[in-house]
């Protein structure tokens, strides 16, 4: 595997996963030690805020509840936040208009997250919306006014109320003509401006993320929902999330082609330009270059190629082949022959150079863009301009590959048949002159067959395992999404088709495949079916065991051990999981007895020999394990980001709680529970504005 397909394969692994990933993977200590260093950089510069939504929606978890709107209806938030009305929600969250009671009435929106959703990867994304919003001040962005904690414990933030309309359906309702649409557009530009002067990229600017209200009868654009923003520098919140490999980030319709790619690692803020030309592409032609029903009908793959490789038509070559062309001018208060030629030229460029699929050829800023729109409502030369004829040539033959591709080995073809030709006469000429042993040519043609055969199938081969292996790799990461959002019975249903084509590809002892296996078991478990878990498991360390990788590959065998240690002690079989994670700390022990999962391989001990009332075979274990974690609470873990410990000391704390208790120390137990609050509280997000 080169540099860059080691980096991606493990970029979505968690700690223990990814060592064994590249333990296996990778012998070269060199590449090792660089692929360490890239993923280590991405982790520091931001990549835990990118969330693994799907495309457009994410899909919600099942055990939540959609907020009804009785659900929280005149609930008080805050002693002050009196709830009345529900009036937006995602997969996530949901919007409340609220009154605020005092210290005076005024009305405003209440964002919370939704019954069922307080997972990590949720709250910290919530955080992170609500830190990219403080951090901002325009009047064209939502502001946010206050945030806490509910009474239940749920974060929420509070934010001024916009009573608007998305911008496309303000500007057709008022039938605004392109001038006045331009117009509307500029401030939208600066207000996202002011967002990368901050360090936030929003991922997700279309139509129902730009209101359009009337203040003193004046339309003033707001930029709202910023829940999948990105920092381009320091993080938004402390808070950390674990990153599926090659998590989709935005809505389809409107996202740039570097959010289209599986590995979108390089999103700046010109994806933001290029979501803007796409509703400036809207606002002027009806719909976005590349319509919702297209994308949909082609599935998730071909929508996203679409979206990276094809180029949309201009606006003014839209609009003249829309069957809807009547209507959609008669919303621009133009006619139709008008409408066209208002768009075609300065406009076509303006809204194309956005849509560059190469970023280096946009605008490089919003401002820059807004300032050449400036340009044109103030009838001045524009910065846009027609590509030359040598980069239409190019864009061109890149557009068109496969037929210039097929026209060229024609060509070759051909030329190849003339020489063949000729060299058939000459060789019949010859043949003429002296004679030739035609037993031994034909075993030579036979020869020849046979190799060919012999390629023709190796090439069939290797194009079925290719097939299979992207169909492997696709239901991994696809099942990783569905099981990161609660959609288990999906993710059990991708991960069994992507470990069957694994083992059928490379066997149980391959590392593709026992990477597989980590999360299914832990699927498993977390739905309540750990004998299934323990089986598959024990089949992955038999054959570890029998093919020598327990000797020869010890840490790798090691982290099959943990999580049957953790399925055994879900099924309180005691002595089995005591047993189990004895080997286990053993191998951890003598191999890396200062990282943060060695002593996590304590704790787990200490909570097998209290379940068999060993308790002074335990307390040891459970207080060293304790204090390991607490000691890497702000550490950074490879695979897991900083802070890890502050997720597992309230753990470790907690099987003391449950060991004094059971041995009557009534103060011990006392004094363990002051230590299991302190630190369920330190591992609580900061929620200061």
């Amino acid at each position: 595997m080169t540099e860059r397909e080691l980096f991606v394969a493990a970029l979505h692994l968690r700690d223990a996963a990814r060592v064994a990933f590249l333990d296996l993977a990778c012998d070269d200590r060199a590449v090792r030690s660089r692929v360490e260093s890239l993923l280590l950089d991405h982790e520091r510069l931001g990549g835990f805020l990118e969330p693994s939504a799907a495309p457009g929606e994410a899909a919600p978890d099942p055990n939540a509840t959609t907020d009804l709107p009785g659900e929280h209806l005149d609930t008080v938030i805050a002693g002050k936040y009196k709830l009345i009305e529900l009036i937006g929600e995602g997969g996530m969250g949901s919007v409340w208009r609220a009154q605020l009671t005092e210290p005076v009435k005024r009305f405003v929106a209440v964002k919370l997250i939704k019954s069922g959703m307080d997972s990590k990867a949720v709250l910290a994304r919530f955080e992170a919306e609500r830190q990219a919003l403080a951090v901002m001040d325009h009047p064209n962005i939502a502001r946010i006014l206050d945030g806490g904690v509910t009474e239940a414990g749920s974060p929420f933030f509070v934010m001024e109320l916009v009573k608007g309309v998305p911008i496309t359906e303000f500007c057709d309702a008022r039938k605004l003509t392109p001038k006045q649409r331009l117009e509307l557009f500029v401030p939208v530009c600066q207000a996202i401006q002011h967002a990368h002067q901050k360090g936030v990229i929003h991922r997700d600017i279309k139509p129902s993320n730009v209101l359009i209200a009337l203040y003193d009868d004046k339309a003033v654009p707001k930029v709202i929902d910023f829940g999948i923003a990105k920092a381009t520098g320091q993080a938004l919140t402390d808070s950390s999330y674990q990153t599926a490999f090659g998590g989709v980030v935005g809505t389809p319709e409107y996202m740039s082609p570097e959010q289209a790619s599986l590995n979108n690692l390089d999103i700046d803020t010109r994806s933001d330009v290029y979501s803007l030309g796409v509703l400036l592409y809207e606002l002027l032609a009806g719909s976005p270059p590349f319509r919702s029903a297209d994308l949909k009908k082609a599935g998730m793959l071909e929508m996203l190629r679409v979206v990276r490789e094809e180029e949309p038509p201009r606006p003014s070559t839209r609009l003249s082949t829309a069957n809807t062309l009547p209507s959609i001018s008669a919303n621009r208060g133009t006619e139709p022959k008008k409408l066209t030629g208002l768009l075609r030229n300065e406009l076509d460029w303006i809204v194309m150079k956005a849509l560059e699929k190469d970023r280096a050829r946009r605008y490089e800023s919003a401002n820059g863009f807004a300032a050449d729109v400036q340009r044109h409502l103030a009838g001045e030369a524009v910065q846009a301009h027609p590509p030359s004829a040598r980069y239409r040539m190019w864009k061109l033959i890149r557009r068109h590959k496969g037929r210039v591709l097929a026209a060229s080995l024609l060509f070759a073809a051909l030329v190849a048949g003339l020489a063949s030709t000729t060299w058939q006469a000459i060789r019949a000429t010859a043949a003429e002159r002296e004679a030739r042993k035609a037993q031994g040519l034909a075993d030579l043609d036979r020869d020849r067959a046979l190799k060919a055969e012999a390629q023709a199938k190796a090439d069939r081969d290797k194009a079925e395992d290719e097939s299979k292996h992207l169909r492997q790799t696709e239901c991994y990461y696809y099942g990783s999404r569905a099981m990161e959002m609660g959609d288990y019975d999906s993710a059990e249903k991708l991960f069994v088709e992507s470990l069957g084509l694994a083992r059928s590809r490379r066997g149980l002892g391959d590392v593709e495949t026992q990477m597989i296996v980590w999360p299914l078991a832990n699927l498993y478990a977390q739905t309540k079916r750990p004998e299934k878990g323990e089986a598959l498991l024990r089949e992955s360390l038999d054959f570890q065991k029998e093919h020598g990788q327990a000797d020869s590959l010890p840490l790798p065998y090691a982290f099959t051990l943990e999580p049957l240690g953790r399925n055994l002690l879900q099924q309180r079989k005691w002595a089995a999981a005591e047993a189990v994670l004895r080997e286990c700390l053993s191998i951890r022990e003598n191999k890396t007895p200062a990282m943060y999962y060695t002593v996590v391989t304590k704790s787990l001990l200490g909570a097998s020999l209290v379940g068999q009332n060993k308790y002074a075979d335990a307390e040891p274990y459970l207080l060293k394990g304790y204090q390991g974690l607490k000691d890497t609470a702000g550490v950074p873990v490879l695979g897991e980001g900083p802070g890890i410990g502050r997720i597992l000391v309230p753990e470790a704390a907690e099987r003391l709680v449950q060991l004094y208790e059971a041995t009557g120390e009534k103060d011990k137990a006392d004094e363990w529970r002051k230590k299991l609050k302190e630190a369920k509280d330190a591992g609580k997000p900061a929620l200061t504005p």
